[in-house]
């Protein structure tokens, strides 16, 4: 069961960093975050339009999320191998770590095939 909660959440996570980064999202929401994040810091826009960037602040976020608000069930990565919450600190950077290299290992297959697939090989 645990093996499955791990490729969910990466799955999940791979799909939120790839509608994030491209997709124009509903009232071109994405498209309107993509031109007012750089005018308040330009390390904002490289957040949401970098899978390697947004994976670790995807992780941090959920881990978080799961560490202090959604405590009952174990759904990131470090919270299934079941770090203690006193090292909240260390979960919240591996959770960021897992994420980011996962979502980049992700897209970077998915590329790898988009290109094999037009080339015909």
């Amino acid at each position: 069961m645990n093996l499955l909660t791990l490729f969910i959440y990466t799955i999940a996570m791979y799909g939120i960093a790839n509608t994030v980064i491209y997709a124009h999202g509903p009232f071109h929401i994405f498209d309107k975050l993509h031109e007012i994040l750089p005018k308040i810091h330009p390390q904002l826009e490289e957040m949401m339009s970098c899978f390697i960037c947004s994976g670790w602040w995807y992780g941090f976020l959920f881990s978080a999320l799961n560490l202090f608000i959604f405590t009952s069930v174990a759904f990131t990565p470090m919270n299934i191998i079941g770090l203690p919450i006193s090292s909240w600190y260390i979960t919240l950077f591996l959770d960021g770590a897992y994420t980011s290299g996962s979502i980049w290992l992700v897209n970077t297959i998915q590329d790898t095939l988009e290109r094999h697939g037009n080339n015909g090989q």
